[in-house]
């Protein structure tokens, strides 16, 4: 759930944004994006993910059953920073059309996700 909308209601085209910013790391990490079995630091997705971003340690987030034949690396890492655009304030996620652009490489990522 958009922060703006568990806080104050407001839902917007920015909600599903993040919606989808945090369905993309589910299915990277094959996890809920809340899962109270885990430690305090991993129970809520986005937090942890964000965490793991500022220390430079994204592939702790990948589904470790996945394997790596599955996957390229950096097309992973892509979409993963694709989706942390999606989890900022609101007014700083793109449109739906410039995620689809930047999933697709018919644009580059050009901003640094910041939290």
């Amino acid at each position: 759930m958009a922060p703006e909308y568990a806080i104050r209601g407001e839902l917007s085209e920015k909600a599903d944004i993040y919606s989808f910013g945090v369905l993309l790391l589910e299915n990277i990490s094959c996890r809920k994006t809340t899962d109270r079995t885990l430690t305090s630091e991993m129970q809520y997705l986005p937090e942890y993910a964000w965490k793991l971003y500022e220390r430079s340690q994204l592939s702790d987030l990948l589904d470790p059953r996945m394997p790596e034949t599955w996957m390229v690396e950096k097309d992973v890492l892509h979409v993963m920073h694709v989706a942390f655009l999606c989890l900022p304030l609101a007014t700083s996620r793109p449109a739906m059309s410039e995620i689809v652009a930047m999933l697709t490489c018919k644009v580059e990522i050009a901003q640094t996700p910041s939290h």
